[in-house]
């Protein structure tokens, strides 16, 4: 098959009945997707600790549902919220709301991750505008969520509704490597590591979780 054959072929293809009015803006997808949520679930087993986070389906034409995020390797288009690899997935878009979500009562969650400084109700006091120690730690808790603030190269903000940061039990070791020379608190980190490219150092427990559990969506794109 040539290649314009096959451009022709993609093209014109449909993967829905498109005689039937879609009920969402991403109906025409629901067979493909709907399969693939299907397998997924039908080869997967969830742990107990799963990751949640955004996926970008490169897009760069004209659609209202599109959003455009700077310094992400995909900076424009569909934003997909997935859950633990493709296990489950949901499309967003900037103006119409998920009508098909439905509210689970009774349901056990804690959960963790980072946060922008500039969100709504993130405590003032943890918006540090200059550097601080390495291994600055603190936290507010804020409507039963604790806010912390950790200086490693630079500044972490996490939002957690599971961990704790006060005694040596909510601390691990780690192996750490050392910063680059232009990373934001460099000056103050070299003087941890000193001539040593590698060191164990004692880290939150919040921010080793975190590292560990993170990457499961982002291994899906």
């Amino acid at each position: 098959m040539s290649l314009l054959r096959f451009e022709q072929i993609k093209h014109f293809i449909h993967i829905s009945d498109c005689f039937i009015p879609p009920l969402y803006w991403y109906s025409k997808l629901d067979p493909l997707t709907n399969h693939i949520r299907k397998v997924s679930k039908s080869i997967c087993i969830p742990s107990s600790n799963v990751s949640i986070d955004e996926m970008i389906a490169q897009f760069s034409g004209r659609s209202v549902h599109t959003v455009r995020i700077k310094n992400k390797p995909t900076p424009e288009g569909y934003k997909i919220l997935s859950l633990w690899y493709t296990y489950t997935f949901i499309f967003t878009s900037r103006i119409q709301n998920y009508s098909e979500l439905e509210q689970l009562s009774n349901l056990n969650k804690v959960a963790c991750g980072t946060v922008c400084t500039n969100s709504a109700n993130f405590p003032k006091i943890l918006k540090i505008s200059k550097k601080v120690n390495w291994d600055t730690l603190s936290g507010v808790v804020n409507n039963n969520v604790l806010a912390v603030l950790w200086m490693d190269n630079g500044p972490v903000t996490m939002l957690t509704t599971i961990h704790e940061i006060n005694g040596s039990e909510n601390r691990i070791e780690r192996i750490r490597r050392r910063p680059r020379e232009t990373s934001t608190n460099a000056a103050k980190v070299h003087a941890i590591f000193g001539n040593a490219s590698k060191k164990a150092l004692p880290i939150p427990c919040i921010i080793d979780n975190y590292n560990h559990f993170m990457g499961g969506v982002d291994i899906a794109d």
